[in-house]
């Protein structure tokens, strides 16, 4: 009995770890580090700035960082509103208004701009394999009303500006849980065989 009872399980382990997706870090994708000298975009007064990206294995996108110029040092970002969408600016995949979290201050550049890392949460972003993305921010809100810049560091992604078109991609990072929420096929075989392995010991279970 109490071998039966360890099969058991043992196959119920197997369908738990074989069902359990994995997971890698909390960075989906990373643009690169800040520049700070480059250039810098504005994403208030009806502006907007958006950046290719992509997540080779997929996940789930949940928040972004950012870094920004700010137009005068007392001034601090509250809010903005971002998009993820198919196309530069577009908000067909997943769109609204987010709180900004201060992470860093990275002080004076070389043009007297306060430099600051932000942070923003969303609602969960399910982010297909391979698939590109265009990730937009906008309608900044700032707290002494001063014009607020998007730091531009030529990174591996393209660019766009609202009005001016293509342009040099920036500083930021997608954030969330990698990998596919389907099971890849050496899953669902794992899966497959611990249940027959169960129907197998019911099945001799109750012809006793």
């Amino acid at each position: 009995m109490k071998s039966r009872l360890s099969i058991l399980a043992l196959l119920v382990l197997l369908i738990a770890v074989g069902a359990a997706p994995a997971f890698a870090g909390s960075v989906l994708y990373d643009n690169g580090p800040y520049n700070g000298t480059i250039d810098a975009w504005t994403i208030d007064y009806g502006y907007w700035v958006s950046d290719s990206f992509s997540v080779a294995g997929g996940g789930t996108a949940t928040g972004a960082n950012f870094v920004l110029w700010m137009g005068n040092p007392g001034d601090t970002l509250t809010s903005v509103d971002w998009a993820i969408g198919s196309t530069p600016g577009a908000t067909n995949l997943a769109a609204g208004t987010a709180n900004a979290a201060l992470l860093t201050d990275l002080g004076l550049n070389g043009r007297d701009y306060d430099m600051r890392s932000y942070g923003i949460s969303f609602p969960d972003v399910t982010l297909a394999a391979g698939s590109t993305y265009w990730f937009t921010l906008q309608n900044a809100v700032v707290s002494g009303g001063d014009i607020i810049f998007w730091d531009q560091n030529n990174g591996p992604s393209l660019g766009w500006q609202s009005t001016s078109g293509p342009i040099g991609s920036h500083a930021f990072q997608i954030a969330g849980t990698a990998g596919s929420p389907i099971p890849e096929p050496s899953t669902l075989g794992l899966l497959g065989l611990g249940l027959t392995g169960l129907l197998a010991f019911f099945r001799r279970k109750t012809s006793r």
